[in-house]
């Protein structure tokens, strides 16, 4: 692989791939995600030139007594979308053709040891999904298709001027914004970059803050829910310390004490925006440093050539207020057609394990329980792998 990386990186910024899709966020990706699974690599060329690459993880999933082998694309991560992939768009159609329809061999289940093969969460607002629902129209009768739509994420669109955005928000919203900044830089607040080694030392303190954040409304947060995530984005930020991609902008009052903090990756037309973390008595005292460490870090992006940003999945009154679109997103499903009834097993548990684990235990009967002190566990590694 280490050969390819040139070559990849270069395709990457020329195709504007989310940041999920670079040579370090993947080297991370499986380091920390890896085990059990097997890694397969589709290179695509014009002549000598490379116009795509698909990483593939390829592993087990248990459905009740049996067992089927799901390959998925390998390093997105829960709740954000697939805006683009490592695929030139004047190549997409093309390559996805002749991958699935024309030679369906290459991304058949046989070449990557696979049942099924999930392309999931495709988000209906980036580059990735269109070239290859038209290539789809054409499927070949040995391989049947499932697609269907799984909860929207949040797409803020950016212009190309941080003044251009503000014109596309409401009166309210600026005026809000404006005062919000008087206020807080009167007050001596400041925004601080923090990327490559700076972002490394950082990253446990922005842990220690975003936990004591929601375990102060009875949550665990995101590394309590996730634990192995702590281990992975440091991981990614080390690989990244050299660049500027992954980092944080952190607002301090004028003793230097910590407000808030943003989290987030840089690449291309996207920024990933991962985490929040804020100061429980500066949050209260409604002087609206959220509001305002929102539209700073907006304010240093777009002339970086940001353009969107993926907020994840869910919609909130507070990025909804940043001038946010909710966007359908799609799962695919490619499998050979004598599957038919696996795939439906397959989908049916993973549904029912959605349903019971997640949706009304975790979500509903857990945060009651912890509340008190009880059901700190963190997500279910069961419920992780079934998940399409």
């Amino acid at each position: 692989m280490a050969d390819l990386v040139p070559a990849w990186q270069a395709l990457v910024n020329e195709s504007g791939a989310d940041v999920q899709f670079s040579p370090e966020w993947l080297t991370a990706w499986w380091r920390q995600f890896g085990k059990g699974k097997q890694f397969s690599t589709i290179v695509v060329h014009s002549g000598n030139r490379m116009v795509g690459l698909l990483p593939f993880a390829t592993g087990e999933v248990p459905t009740g007594l049996r067992r089927l082998r799901v390959a998925r694309l390998a390093g997105p991560i829960p709740y954000f979308s697939v805006l683009q992939i490592p695929l030139l768009l004047e190549c997409a159609e093309a390559a996805w053709r002749q991958l699935l329809v024309e030679d369906e061999a290459i991304l058949g289940p046989a070449l990557l040891d696979a049942d099924v093969i999930c392309l999931s969460q495709l988000s209906h607002g980036g580059e990735a999904l269109q070239p290859l629902r038209t290539a789809l129209k054409g499927l070949s009768a040995p391989l049947a298709m499932t697609c269907d739509e799984t909860p929207a994420h949040t797409l803020i669109p950016l212009a190309d001027s941080f003044e251009g955005y503000m014109s596309q928000l409401s009166r309210k919203r600026r005026t809000k914004y404006r005062k919000s900044k008087q206020v807080l830089e009167s007050d001596g607040v400041e925004t601080r970059c923090l990327a490559g080694p700076e972002a490394v030392s950082f990253l446990p303190e922005f842990i220690s803050r975003h936990n004591a954040q929601w375990q102060s409304v009875g949550r665990q947060g995101h590394f309590g829910d996730w634990p192995q995530n702590a281990g992975f984005l440091a991981d990614v930020l080390a690989l990244m310390a050299a660049g500027q991609t992954g980092r944080f902008y952190v607002q301090r009052d004028a003793k230097g004490q910590f407000l808030a903090a943003q989290f987030c990756f840089v690449q291309g037309p996207t920024c990933l925006a991962l985490l929040t973390a804020r100061d429980k008595e500066a949050e209260q005292n409604d002087r609206g440093i959220g509001y305002y460490a929102q539209f700073e870090r907006i304010a240093r992006i777009i002339p970086e050539g940001a353009r969107r940003i993926d907020s994840g999945v869910g919609e909130y009154d507070h990025k909804a207020s940043l001038g946010a679109d909710m966007q359908p997103l799609s799962r695919i499903m490619l499998y050979r057609a004598r599957m038919q009834r696996q795939v439906s097993s397959l989908r049916r548990w993973s549904g029912l394990v959605d349903l019971v684990y997640y949706r009304l235990w975790f979500l509903k009967l857990a945060p009651a329980l912890r509340r008190v002190g009880l059901a700190r566990a963190p997500l279910w590694q069961y419920w992780v792998k079934t998940r399409l």
